[in-house]
């Protein structure tokens, strides 16, 4: 099992370190460093994962080491819904970002209308995934 973590480095712009740190989970390379390049262009501490099972292995026991989940919805091994049963039965404030181009918004919410979930249709810019997560980190 291996996963990336980055943390962006201090800048004129940016006088700490983020405070946030984001899971991203998906199994397209791809989609993962976009992701990845674009939360840590804005700030935030990122780590990823290629499926619900690694990034199960990633939670400790006790508090929840992230601030919001950014799940694909269908990967192998176990898909973003089974993933955020999963880590709401541990940690039932987590936040979670489901993205998919083969699902839509009405099919997630009508599976998870909990209020701790949103949806975000692949393909998508940097800038509206960014939007994305920010709003669900200011609910």
């Amino acid at each position: 099992m291996t996963f990336q973590e980055t943390s962006p480095a201090p800048t004129a712009a940016s006088e700490k370190p983020a405070v946030e740190t984001i899971l991203v989970v998906d199994d397209d390379p791809d989609v993962l460093d976009l992701a990845r390049y674009t939360l840590v262009a804005r700030g935030y501490s990122v780590v990823s994962a290629r499926d619900g099972l690694e990034a199960v292995s990633l939670f400790p026991d006790e508090k929840s080491p992230f601030d919001l989940v950014v799940s694909d919805v269908q990967m192998p091994q176990m898909n973003g819904l089974e993933l955020a049963e999963r880590l709401w039965s541990a940690y039932p404030l987590m936040k979670v970002l489901f993205i998919s181009g083969f699902v839509g918004e009405e099919f997630v919410e009508s599976k998870l209308a909990n209020g701790k979930s949103a949806f975000l249709g692949k393909p998508f810019r940097p800038r509206e995934l960014a939007k994305k997560v920010r709003e669900m980190l200011d609910r």
